[in-house]
């Protein structure tokens, strides 16, 4: 741990305060990022004390035979876990979880690690409570300003790099796997938190929101009542001029689309994505001529990707004009149906898959054997250039491409991080410059 992550670090206050809560229970939502920092905390408290603990969320999900290994944790919850979590409390008994089956709890019994199919979706999503959201901004106020909503569950597509292959496979059966809140429910949760927060923009964090157009156009009804500038993820599949229009009469400010790669093949070879790099372009061009900030989503280190296809990739975009390029590296997560794909084609070994399971960030990139160092230094520049492309004139795009400048750019970590903060100042982009505010203000955590 570096000098500024231990100056961060508030594990040791975290631990304390678990301790000191006298909880009957402990409960830990993980994604593969947090997974082993979870796996730490939940030792330290149980050096401690005896309350039980449950991990839950995606990573847990996806690995819950693997996760009940540690002996930390007592049991694991996958899928949906308001019913799950609310069975386990409603049955422990003197401190103990209840020794009975219950859907969608996997934990250790006297003949191993034994779990138990999850129990339908919740369908009714307008019967759940509104999100406690106290709980975050007692502890950092600045959150209060950036408001995040979720109005559905569940994505219409199953890419294979995302947590909704698996969520498609382990609810398999299911009649449809996105369910939604109604817009007058949405609505009414806005309004309470306008009173409540005094919130100065909505951020929508729905896999695709503009997915259902009649539910769009109820939405955009009712959303004058609020008044606030907004930002959404969407699809090219889930886009056109009447659903732009909509949002940006009820002022959207920004969206979001995943595009992940300019080569179709490669999307249908291994991504399973539907749209084609044409489509995601129309998409820009109706976002832009709705004066909608458009930001594409691309992936570096896709199977067979090399830096002939960056360089196809800054000539896309520098047609296109997307106002952010977001650049990732591509990342293997547990339960993914890519990662059997890999395993399949031989990119990734059990002994790699193993890695993966267990939270081990370095074993996520595509390409791990041989020349793993090289391949990254060779496409690590163009996410230099993918950040700096939307700000440039069109003539210094020309001549950066003429001399093949995209892949000799400097890269480091500060640079990049300087570019993008830049690039969303420019932009006028709230969600950036609460960031900022949030990094710089009081905070009391845990």
């Amino acid at each position: 741990m570096g000098p500024l992550a231990r100056l961060m670090d508030r594990t040791d206050s975290l631990v304390e305060a678990a301790v000191r809560s006298e909880a009957d229970l402990i409960a830990f939502s993980v994604f593969t990022v947090n997974y082993r920092w979870a796996l730490e905390v939940a030792a330290r408290i149980k050096k401690r004390i005896c309350t039980p603990v449950v991990f839950g969320g995606v990573h847990a999900t996806a690995a819950p035979g693997r996760t009940l290994t540690n002996p930390q944790v007592d049991a694991v919850v996958v899928g949906e876990g308001e019913g799950a979590l609310l069975d386990i409390l409603n049955g422990m008994q003197s401190g103990k979880l209840p020794e009975t089956s219950i859907p969608n709890v996997w934990k250790r019994t006297a003949n191993g690690i034994a779990g138990e199919r999850p129990r339908p979706y919740i369908r009714d999503l307008d019967a759940l409570p509104f999100p406690d959201k106290d709980l975050f901004f007692d502890k950092v106020p600045a959150f209060a300003q950036f408001y995040m909503i979720m109005t559905s569950r569940g994505c219409p597509y199953r890419c294979s790099f995302c947590c909704n292959s698996l969520y498609h496979d382990l609810y398999r059966g299911e009649r449809g796997h996105v369910r939604r809140r109604s817009p007058d429910n949405v609505i009414a949760e806005l309004k309470w938190a306008m009173e409540r927060y005094r919130p100065s923009f909505i951020s929508f964090w729905d896999d695709v929101f503009t997915a259902d157009k009649n539910w769009l156009k109820r939405f955009g009804e009712l959303y004058r009542a609020i008044g606030l500038p907004y930002d959404i993820y969407t699809h090219p599949l889930a886009l056109d001029d009447e659903r732009a229009r909509i949002l940006a009469d009820t002022g959207c400010y920004r969206a979001k689309i995943g595009l992940q790669t300019v080569s179709d093949a490669t999307r249908r070879a291994y991504l399973d994505r539907g749209g084609s790099a044409e489509e995601a372009a129309q998409a820009v061009s109706i976002l832009k001529k709705h004066g909608i900030t458009a930001g594409i989503d691309h992936m570096l280190g896709l199977p067979g990707e090399g830096v002939a296809e960056q360089d196809a990739a800054v000539e896309y975009y520098a047609k296109v004009k997307p106002d952010r390029i977001n650049s990732y590296w591509m990342l293997y997560f547990p339960g993914a149906k890519i990662v059997e794909t890999a395993r399949q084609n031989g990119t990734l070994t059990d002994r790699d898959i193993e890695a993966i399971e267990e939270g081990r960030a370095e074993t996520s990139y595509m390409y791990l054997k041989a020349g793993a160092d090289d391949y990254r230094k060779a496409l690590a520049p163009y996410q230099t250039f993918f950040d700096l492309l939307p700000m440039l004139p069109d003539s210094w795009i020309k001549w950066f491409i003429r001399h093949r400048l995209p892949g000799k750019l400097p890269y480091h970590p500060i640079i990049r991080q300087a570019i993008v903060a830049v690039a969303a100042l420019l932009q006028g982009d709230k969600r950036y410059r609460n960031t900022l505010r949030v990094m710089l203000s009081r905070k009391h955590v845990p």
